[in-house]
């Protein structure tokens, strides 16, 4: 490609970015996060003998980070969220055994105001939508992929697969910038039948 079409290219993707978080309420954000999961496991894979197949559950605790993007504090309008999340969990129920996963993430948020007793007879729409919300409930869905891997007999053993689940949780906004997270998740997938995540995250908004 010549390269005089990759330097527009370059240059009108870096217009557009700029563009995208221009403004006070620009809403990228990160997000570190402190996770456990309880995890259900099939040991066998079909009925025997009319009997239900036995189950394994094991215990994760993890950390990461979440990268995200906040449309309402741009529009003002659209109550959407979306991030991109990585997780690194060890395996509490066995040793030598971890598991990493990366998850795309959508929610909607129902946004809650606080006002001050002086404020109800005077405080107007216009002055709502200069504020970032006090506290948000969310809902969400979840998609992505995990990474089981164990040590055994010195050799690393890796086993992926798909999953997907739905998100729900409550953010406290401290300030503008900054907002402690508490979220359940509930995720399916193949290879395992289910888990349950536990979450706490403390969110910063870069821009």
């Amino acid at each position: 490609m010549n390269k005089r079409y990759i330097i527009i290219c370059f240059l009108l993707l870096i217009s557009s970015i700029n563009f995208l978080f221009a403004g006070p309420f620009s809403g990228a954000y990160i997000t570190p996060k402190l996770n456990y999961k309880n995890e259900v496991l099939n040991k066998t894979n079909n009925v025997e003998l009319g009997k239900l197949p036995d189950l394994d559950k094991n215990n994760y605790v993890g950390a990461g980070f979440a990268l995200g993007y906040d449309f309402f504090r741009v529009t003002r309008l659209v109550p959407l969220r979306i991030d991109f999340e990585y997780m690194f969990d060890y395996n509490l129920s066995k040793n030598q055994s971890f598991m990493q996963s990366f998850l795309g993430n959508i929610y909607y948020d129902i946004n809650i105001f606080f006002l001050n007793n002086d404020e109800l007879d005077v405080v107007t729409s216009k002055s709502l939508f200069n504020r970032n919300p006090n506290m948000t409930i969310y809902i969400g869905l979840a998609f992505g992929n995990r990474l089981y891997q164990s040590i055994e007999n010195k050799y690393l053993l890796n086993r992926s697969s798909i999953m997907y689940g739905v998100n729900t949780g409550i953010t406290y906004n401290v300030n503008d910038w900054f907002a402690i997270d508490i979220g359940y998740r509930y995720l399916k997938g193949f290879g395992f039948r289910e888990s349950h995540d536990v979450l706490f995250g403390t969110r910063f908004t870069l821009l």
